[in-house]
């Protein structure tokens, strides 16, 4: 390693949000992807593995969030 090369390690959270920037989702569904969900680490987790289709098929199940509307 050069004396310029900085040696550094990223968290989980910064790992998948660095991945789910490369995929392309819209601001909206990166708000429902990184919704305060109650698995944390895990969900981060699984965002590291999970396939963009899987990620759409689960976002879509959950409706990215939407409420309803009366």
């Amino acid at each position: 390693m050069s004396q310029n090369q900085a040696n550094y390690r990223i968290g989980t959270e910064e790992a998948a949000i660095i991945r789910i920037d490369q995929m392309g989702f819209t601001p909206t569904q990166k708000a429902f992807i990184f919704a305060d969900w109650p698995e944390g680490e895990e969900h981060y987790s699984w965002l590291l593995t999970a396939t963009r289709d899987e990620i759409v098929a689960w976002g879509e199940a959950g409706e990215w969030g939407r409420e309803e509307r009366e």
